[in-house]
């Protein structure tokens, strides 16, 4: 996993697995946003797979999917209130890490 910080409590990577959870619980995570929606590519993991380890590690979650080229008002407004319900630090992934920190790009200033 190659992890960035963007913001205060706030760091983005590429896709991560399951087996990824209790690593980033041992290293402090406490959410974990997923932008990449599921069956983008075979093989990746399910959100609900994601999920799942992260409710066994105690982490919360939040599904905020985006679509190559498509991040509207939605996206935007859920990231905001994920910011302000979650606590941090956050992860967000997606394929890359691209999408989760072009989202946190527009929304860093609320």
């Amino acid at each position: 996993m190659n992890i960035k910080q963007l913001g205060e409590g706030y760091f983005v990577s590429g896709q991560i697995q399951p087996e990824h959870i209790e690593a980033l619980a041992e290293r402090g995570f406490r959410s974990v946003i997923c932008n990449r929606p599921d069956d983008e590519v075979h093989g990746q993991p399910a959100f609900a797979d994601i999920d799942t380890a992260a409710t066994a590690a105690g982490l919360q979650t939040r599904n905020i999917p985006i679509t190559h080229g498509v991040l509207g008002l939605a996206e935007i407004e859920n990231l905001i209130e994920a910011i302000k319900s979650l606590p941090g630090p956050i992860l967000a992934y997606c394929n890359s890490g691209a999408r989760s920190a072009a989202l946190f790009g527009i929304v860093s200033d609320y």
